[in-house]
């Protein structure tokens, strides 16, 4: 499931044309330093002790508990497996609730590493890995069957489905708000803000792609093959956005005539990591056999070389899917690490690093430099001093440091105004907000995967979570 795909050769002249243009007009300032290695065994990391571990994977398993306390409920019907991306008091707030179900897996799935490697139980990982499945297989019937035609099972999908129902099911919810109810409830905007775009697919397939380097053949729930049930939905998933050639995403069927949704512009400068991604998850003798028809566009290179280029000013929401696909798949080759080095001591979005090491097998390459004179100021020691700083409770709007709200490793700190209330795009957010905290524990999980510390043993299912999750079903 590792095979790396081979760029078209048409390519590379492309992309080293647009490589010599962004330097130029950029300035080349890129780190040329010999960097020396990072990856250490445990005997080798003395300054970071068992306790350390112990009180970063408590905390992670507190954020699990919480999860099933405040932000999920898995009682069946509309919302089942969807988790609210805020709390404000009794309020559920379900917004790009597929950007946060991709993290969602994404945590599930390096944790069910984890646990087959530590010989844990999986059975309560696996639960929830099949209502996050079952949850995506309901959102795309859905989204067929009111965008499209009833029944048909393209990869065209909804971003939630919570309704008011879910009030009496998720503990401590008064009101909700969704972007399945703001949807339906104002006509003019049918779909508008609920339909399926760019960011939310690729969000899901990093899920999938991290689902996929655990998940076996073997693992099922309740008689189903997980393995088998995640494949349809990431070929269904890559073959829309693909669309008719031109990566754009379309209406499934009569309600847009096959019309290109509002939210799913061109991706073809995407498509050669989409392809990546689909073949690394299915494997490449199935991608073969299955999905010969999906070729990266020709002109498929540009969003990644510009990011080599130090200062391109990408709005957050594009920069976040550059690292995502260029993390995840295999666009930059050798130069990946030092590309993602450079940008995560840059922007302080060191989550990065981190996936691409684990998902290419690789070693970090962050520190160090001529006669130990350049220091590209990320070591293991951040790392761990970053998860110590999250809030015990998970991140919320009081926080005082960096941890006020979701998905942080999205933007660069510098993008952050802590503590007390702050503007993000049009939203403003407060003190009293909450948030389920996946940033944190696929952060945390990435971490222990790639340094096998002293203390790992500790980690795994805590009564706590398992009350909490019986609790919610």
């Amino acid at each position: 499931m590792k095979e790396r795909s081979k760029k078209p050769k048409a390519t590379r002249p492309i992309s080293l044309i647009l490589t010599l243009l962004g330097l130029g007009v950029a300035g080349w300032y890129g780190n040329r330093f010999t960097h020396q290695e990072m990856n250490r065994s445990p005997a080798q990391t003395s300054a970071l002790g068992v306790q350390d571990h112990h009180e970063v994977i408590q905390k992670y398993w507190n954020y699990r508990q919480k999860l099933f306390e405040r932000f999920i409920h898995l009682k069946g019907g509309p919302g089942d497996g969807m988790v609210a991306s805020q709390r404000d008091g009794g309020e559920a707030v379900f917004s790009d609730a597929t950007v946060v179900l991709g993290w969602y897996l994404a945590t599930l799935g390096t944790e069910l590493d984890l646990l087959k490697r530590l010989g844990k139980p999986t059975a309560s990982n696996l639960l929830e890995i099949s209502h996050v499945l079952d949850a995506q297989d309901r959102l795309t019937a859905l989204g067929n069957q009111m965008d499209g035609i009833p029944g048909s099972d393209t990869g065209y999908f909804f971003r939630d489905d919570v309704d008011r129902s879910i009030i009496g099911k998720l503990p401590g919810t008064t009101t909700v708000r969704s972007d399945f109810l703001s949807s339906s409830e104002d006509p003019a905007n049918w779909g508008f803000l609920n339909q399926m775009s760019q960011d939310q697919a690729i969000n899901m397939l990093l899920g999938y792609r991290m689902l996929a380097m655990s998940l076996d053949e073997k693992d099922s729930h309740a008689g189903k093959n997980l393995r088998t049930q995640m494949e349809k939905q990431v070929e269904r998933i890559v073959r829309h956005l693909r669309g008719k050639g031109d990566w754009q995403i379309r209406f499934p069927g009569t309600r847009g005539r096959g019309s290109k949704t509002r939210r799913g512009p061109d991706a073809r400068a995407f498509s050669e990591a989409l392809a990546d991604i689909g073949q690394a998850i299915l494997g490449k003798e199935a991608w073969k056999s299955k999905m010969k028809e999906i070729k990266p566009a020709w002109f498929s290179v540009p969003a990644f070389e510009l990011m080599r280029v130090r200062g391109v000013p990408y709005p957050f929401w594009t920069q976040a899917m550059i690292l995502i696909l260029g993390s995840t798949g295999d666009v930059w080759g050798k130069s990946a690490r030092k590309t993602l080095g450079n940008f995560a001591r840059r922007t302080g979005l060191i989550l990065y690093p981190l996936l691409h090491a684990y998902v290419h097998d690789s070693k970090l390459k962050l520190k160090g430099g001529f006669l130990g004179m350049k220091d590209n100021g990320i070591s293991q020691t951040d790392f761990m001093e970053l998860m110590k700083s999250a809030p015990a409770q998970g991140p919320n709007g009081s926080d005082k440091t960096q941890w006020c709200g979701p998905q942080r490793f999205y933007k660069s700190r510098h993008y952050w105004t802590c503590p007390v209330q702050y503007k993000e795009g049009d939203y403003w957010h407060f003190e009293n907000e909450e948030f389920p905290g996946f940033d944190y524990m696929f952060f945390h999980n990435l971490y222990l995967l790639h340094y096998n510390p002293e203390g790992i043993q500790s980690y795994g299912p805590t009564p706590g979570y398992e009350a909490a999750l019986k609790a919610a079903q």
